[in-house]
């Protein structure tokens, strides 16, 4: 794909994917949307937009060690589990807080049509705007806030990642909120404050979390955190074959929390492959309005969870 093209799919695809989906914090209708969120309220919504291309996108990456090659055998298995099938599954923790959901998995897929190839090479079916609708459509059928589904993919290096939803639907909590209450809670006071977030974060270090799917049950351990700040969200979201490289260069620029030693524990993934993470949006209370009712920013933070 020519890099034009790409760089104009990549583009489109953010905005049909933002107009048709969302991250996971839906309102009631005629909610109030500057109201302070609540285990009932939740803010606006937040665009989730994880984006394949044919052609990875080129990220400036100051490792020696070359990156993998991946094949069309390339598997998500961790523990035993298979997070490359669709399929229930169930996830738990006991300490330092205790949560629990359930959800079905279904894996999100390169939605790339077939290309044909010819004396001048490939020539793709679909245009740019197609493909970028084709995937904001898959997303608001398969990854809508409250319907019980979490999204699965796997990075060029073989490494995969869950995406889950945050905040309530119809005053229920989504799958992954249990996690994010626990790191933010509900007021600006401990959203917007880094040390708050941190130490919270630094809590889950070692945490066990058990995950079920059919016949197969694993343990696993938290062992790193990032918070992606709100400017970055869109470099985090914007290529998912570069997923964890996106991540690692993150986790060094100025600003961006995270736990002790989580920057060279992304490295060895992206080292070696085989990494597995959660990723769940954060609510981003900015500031307050002109009544003083504290406003939550519709573009709002991530949190990337890498288990071992």
């Amino acid at each position: 794909m020519h890099k034009e093209l790409d760089i104009f799919l990549r583009a489109s695809a953010i905005f049909f994917v933002a107009s048709a989906t969302a991250c996971g914090r839906v309102v009631q209708e005629n909610q109030n949307q500057d109201s302070t969120p609540t285990p009932e309220v939740s803010p606006t919504p937040t665009a989730f937009q994880p984006i394949r291309t044919s052609t990875p996108i080129v990220t400036p990456f100051p490792l020696e060690t070359p990156s993998l090659t991946p094949t069309p055998e390339l598997t998500f298995i961790r523990g035993g589990i298979d997070f490359g099938k669709e399929g229930e599954f169930s996830l738990s923790i006991e300490k330092p807080f205790k949560y629990s959901t359930f959800g079905k998995i279904v894996v999100y897929p390169d939605i790339i049509p077939t290309s044909t190839p010819d004396n001048t090479g490939v020539i793709n079916t679909q245009t740019p705007k197609e493909l970028a609708t084709q995937q904001a459509i898959w997303l608001n059928e398969n990854f809508r806030p409250g319907g019980g589904t979490i999204v699965s993919e796997i990075d060029s290096l073989g490494n995969g990642i869950l995406f889950f939803h945050d905040g309530y639907t119809n005053k229920r909590g989504n799958e992954g909120e249990g996690v994010r209450k626990n790191i933010e809670g509900f007021t600006g006071k401990t959203i917007n404050d880094p040390d708050h977030i941190k130490y919270t974060m630094q809590s889950l270090i070692g945490a066990k979390i058990n995950i079920t799917q059919a016949e197969v049950s694993s343990d696993f351990e938290i062992e790193a955190i990032v918070q992606v700040p709100a400017q970055q969200v869109n470099s985090y979201n914007n290529n998912t074959n570069d997923l964890f490289e996106n991540v690692y260069l993150i986790s060094q620029m100025e600003g961006t929390n995270k736990t002790d030693g989580a920057t060279e524990v992304i490295e060895e993934h992206i080292k070696s492959g085989g990494g597995f993470a959660i990723s769940i949006c954060g609510w981003g209370v900015v500031g307050l309005d002109s009544k003083g009712k504290e406003i939550i920013n519709t573009q709002a933070t991530r949190y990337v969870i890498f288990l071992k």
